[in-house]
This record gives C-alpha cells, sequence and structure tokens, in this order.
C-alpha cells in the first residue's frame, strides 16, 4: 500500500510542477512543460525532451511508454466523462531522443507520457502506471492538471494520517507535528510539498502550501489552493462521512496512462 502511495504522491509532485508552470507565468501554454515539449508537423507528432528533462528521459530510456492525448474535457475540469483520448505506444531510445507518433495532440487538452502498467518481477504483482510527464495544451488542460496534481496530494496526506495502530480500520488521525515529522524521514517525495497546520477543517492554507487539520481523534482534513485560487479539500468526519470536492480527480488519475 505504502509503494502505492508513494507513486500517487511522486505523481502529483510531477503533474503539480507541469501543470504550474504556464499558469503561474500568466499566459497560455504552449505546448511544452519541464523542458518536455510537443512539436507537431505534417499529421504527426513528437514529443522532445531537451535537457532540462534529462532525469525524466532516463526514466523511460529503452523502455515502452505510452503517450496520451485527452480532447474534450467537461464543465467540471474534473469531468473527463465527456472527454475523448487517443494513445500509443512507443519504445524510446536509450539515449535521448524525441518520440514520435501520430498527431495526437491534435485539438487535445493535455497530454500525457507514462510508463503502462506491467507486471512485477515476480510474475504475480501488477506495477501500476507511472507518469513522466504532463504537458498542458489549452488553458482547460492547465488547470485541469494542476488542479488534479494538488487534489492527488491532498488526497494522500489524508491517508497517510490515518494511524490504525497495527487494526484494519481507524482508530484516529496523527497530529500534525506527528505526521509531518513522519512524511519528511520517511518519504523523500514529500520533501517539496510544504506543509503546514490548520487549525480548523475549514481553513484554508497560504498559497503553494498543503493544510491539513487534525483534532487527535476521528476528525481531520486536508486542503490545498489551486493556481487560480480554487480551495480543494477532502475532510473524513468522525462518523467517516466523507465531504470533498477532489474525488473525481483522484479516481480519473488513470486517464490515459494505462
Amino acid at each position: 500500500m505504502r509503494a502505492a502511495r508513494n507513486i500517487a504522491v511522486a505523481a502529483a509532485t510531477l503533474l503539480l510542477g507541469g501543470a504550474q508552470c504556464a499558469t503561474a507565468a500568466g499566459k497560455l501554454p504552449d505546448g511544452r512543460s519541464d523542458g518536455v515539449r510537443i512539436v507537431r508537423e505534417g499529421g504527426r507528432m513528437a514529443v522532445v525532451f531537451d535537457k532540462r528533462a534529462s532525469a525524466a528521459y532516463r526514466q523511460i530510456a529503452g523502455r515502452t511508454v505510452t503517450i496520451s492525448c485527452v480532447k474534450g474535457l467537461g464543465g467540471s475540469y474534473f469531468d473527463i466523462s465527456g472527454s475523448r483520448g487517443s494513445s500509443d505506444r512507443v519504445r524510446a531510445a536509450r539515449t535521448r531522443r524525441p518520440l514520435r507518433t501520430r498527431d495526437l495532440a491534435r485539438g487535445a487538452d493535455f497530454c500525457r507520457v507514462a510508463l503502462p502498467e506491467r507486471r512485477g518481477r515476480d510474475g504475480r504483482t501488477t506495477v501500476p502506471a507511472e507518469p513522466v510527464a504532463a504537458i498542458p495544451l489549452t488553458e482547460r488542460g492547465t488547470i485541469h492538471l494542476d488542479e488534479q496534481a494538488k487534489a492527488i496530494a491532498v488526497y494522500v496526506l489524508l491517508e497517510e494520517a490515518v494511524d490504525n495502530d497495527g487494526g484494519r480500520s481507524p482508530s484516529h488521525f496523527l497530529p500534525a507535528p506527528r505526521l509531518f515529522e513522519l512524511l519528511r524521514r520517511d518519504d523523500d517525495a514529500w520533501a517539496s510539498i510544504e506543509l503546514t497546520e490548520l487549525a480548523s477543517p475549514d481553513d484554508t492554507p497560504p498559497a503553494g502550501a498543503l493544510g491539513y487539520y487534525s483534532d487527535g481523534g476521528r476528525h481531520a482534513a486536508a486542503v490545498v489552493r489551486s493556481t487560480n485560487g480554487r480551495r480543494l479539500y477532502h475532510e473524513l468526519g468522525p462518523d467517516l462521512a466523507i465531504s470533498s470536492n477532489v474525488l473525481g480527480y483522484v479516481f480519473s488519475i488513470d486517464d490515459g496512462m494505462s
């Protein structure tokens, strides 16, 4: 379970960086993100990794990847129910080269590069799809990727906060200081995320921070602001009642990655 959570946090961190750059700059996306860009020409497209994205390319060198593009996002940015996607599988060269395929990006809101779901080394377990790059192509796609990344971080933070004392059902949520200490000690993926304690579940953290509230019992909440100021939250009450506006994003994380 922790491995899956680590992948989710890594995905959130990756998508967060990729989606923020265009929005924070106050301009529409131009088909590039964190050293990865899409070039379209003559009915074909190429995903180009420049020198800044060398580390990302090393993850896929010599391996088969999925390139997928999603268009037609719904009225809500998390709503992909009416969207359409196209994808291809491509084998990446062992040295940094463009990934070439048919023009999946035409009319798309965003594209992803991911390592597809695969069998583990033991032949029995399944390794989930791992995102490598996310490239926004429209303003709607930029907002979708930004909010999805932050929604995943909110959801995973609350999962990590559960202390079940070795049992199967949650007994309580860790207090903020203890949770933050454990996350920073045990998981490097949280190092780039600013964590802050909230005084109540209705509070909102400063821009760029991920907020957490716990009463030390069975009531906790995680909150973040999207780049365009929307409050994203996931709250669990004493009776396990859920109040959340992030679940649509969380359960569409595999859109086009498999």
